[in-house]
């Protein structure tokens, strides 16, 4: 913890503590301290590896902190709860939290990339041994299931969605994610209000099509 704390600290040049339990995954107070699992690909698995995911793991935290508005995510969740509306918006706000993290993750992890020396590798790295997503695509596949790892990797930065698998989406899938690609691109690549709208828009359109799942 002493080393992981260290090493977040020399990162961004501000005091940060790092706490380790295991299997409760990667979060941050947004305040200073971070909460890290040392084994997240399990205890039997590679000690270097668990090292890499561990340490991209609190880089991905240590971007929360630095480039995350807190007050846009806040809206998000007021909106989800219902307590604050927005036109053309109903069932699709229960699914605005995880459409707004995943357009935020990958907008978030762009800018730690640019901004910090070695953040880069040590997070494509983490992404060849930790995936994200079963690339489960196909005609007997639900489409909600298909367009969310689908827009995954096409938001992180060094995830990405492999040709053969977009080729084998279901039809209707393909068409919606032909359509929300480049909404995705739009808001990774720009500033958090970026995110946001983006997430409004991806929300709404899934929405439309009768995607939105229980939460």
């Amino acid at each position: 913890a002493n080393l992981y704390g260290r090493i977040a600290t020399g990162l961004v040049g501000k005091p940060r503590r790092v706490v380790l339990k295991e299997g409760e995954g990667f979060a941050t107070d947004m305040k200073g301290t971070i909460h890290a699992d040392p084994y997240p690909l399990g205890r039997e698995a590679d000690p270097r590896h668990n090292l890499v995911v561990t340490r991209a793991g609190i880089h991905h935290e240590l971007g929360h902190e630095l480039f995350t508005s807190p007050e846009l995510f806040a809206r998000v969740v007021a909106i989800a709860e219902g307590k604050q509306n927005v036109e053309g918006l109903d069932g699709g706000r229960r699914i605005l939290p995880m459409i707004f993290n995943i357009i935020e993750d990958g907008r978030m992890e762009r800018q730690l990339s640019h901004t910090y020396a070695g953040v880069a590798e040590t997070m494509a790295a983490s992404c060849r041994l930790e995936p994200r997503w079963d690339e489960k695509v196909g005609e007997g596949v639900p489409d909600h299931h298909q367009l969310v790892g689908a827009l995954l990797y096409t938001s992180l930065p060094y995830y990405r969605l492999r040709p053969e698998l977009r080729d084998q989406m279901s039809a209707s899938a393909r068409i919606l994610f032909d359509e929300l690609e480049p909404v995705m691109r739009r808001g990774v690549h720009g500033l958090s209000e970026a995110a946001f709208e983006a997430a409004l828009a991806i929300a709404r359109r899934f929405e439309q099509a009768g995607l939105i799942q229980a939460p």
